[in-house]
């Protein structure tokens, strides 16, 4: 079995977990795998170092050590070779890994491949300006918002190319039910168990009383224009808290179901509503 490992090391702990996930792993006969760009904070000669988009095509699976960024980010990546990821907290959260330090012992079951494999859906957002159309995927969110020091921004949305509503808002985010206990929940979206595929909207400090998170069909394509743009109505688009993209008012965003899924291990020991308790709720 070949793991790439992918740690944040600038998550506290994060080294001496990866050493632990290293021992633990070559005990069990697995082969590690790790981008070169670790080689000189991380020299160990029970991991094989080399090109990272060739050990993630080769790998069997990726282990992601850090918080639910460094997973978001590593799921971005295995997508692309249709590979699972398994996700180690080290970071605040970590809503979305399957282990804590503490939890390496189950790591026994995931080399045995005793364990089941949850289909998260994805987002695609593609955004047309002056002719020219990029497509992103994301696993979170897709959110539009005002600059730092603009005013609020005006934006239509249209689901099937009928409109929804208008909006006087710092903003919209899209999410899907994985995305639904990230931003949009602090922005008073609601919980989505990730088993369904929906898209969920809700806008960003409405200057409305009545504008409420709407869930619409995996099947629905939606779009937005920006209204009306000046030097104080800017507007940005990030996806999964990348690199923003500023938003033109002729540009186009469509946010719609992507064909394709992230596979994350799911090792059976807890789950969704068990995790949730824990790291939203604040239960027990």
């Amino acid at each position: 079995m070949n793991v790439v490992l992918m740690p944040n090391l600038d998550k506290k702990n994060a080294l001496q977990c990866t050493c632990s996930v290293i021992d633990k792993l070559s005990s069990l006969g697995v082969s590690v795998l790790m981008s070169d760009a670790y080689r000189e904070s991380l020299s160990r000669g029970d991991v094989q170092y080399g090109d990272f988009y060739e050990n993630v095509r080769r790998c069997d699976a990726i282990i992601a050590i850090g918080g639910d960024g460094t997973i978001i980010h590593s799921a971005k990546h295995a997508i692309e070779y249709r590979k699972q990821v398994l996700g180690i907290n080290v970071g605040r959260l970590g809503f979305l890994a399957q282990l804590e330090e503490t939890d390496l012992d189950w790591l026994d079951a995931f080399v045995k491949g005793d364990y089941t494999v949850d289909k998260r859906m994805l987002l695609q957002v593609e955004i047309l300006k002056k002719g020219e159309k990029a497509c992103f995927y994301a696993l979170n969110d897709v959110v539009l918002t005002k600059g730092e020091l603009a005013r609020m921004v005006d934006l239509k949305v249209f689901c099937d190319g009928k409109l929804v509503s208008d909006y006087r808002a710092d903003g919209i985010i899209f999410c899907t039910p994985t995305g639904s206990t990230a931003y949009s929940m602090s922005a008073g979206g609601a919980i989505i168990d990730p088993v369904f595929d929906c898209i969920s909207m809700t806008p960003i400090c409405p200057h409305s009383l009545f504008s409420r998170t709407i869930i619409f069909s995996p099947e629905k394509e939606l779009t937005v224009e920006n209204v009306y743009i000046n030097s104080e109505n800017e507007l940005y688009l990030t996806v999964d808290g990348e690199k923003a993209i500023k938003i033109e008012e002729e540009d186009r965003v469509t946010v719609k179901k992507a064909d394709i899924y992230a596979e994350f291990v799911n090792l059976g020991h807890r789950d969704y509503y068990e995790v949730l308790g824990e790291k939203i709720m604040k239960r027990g």
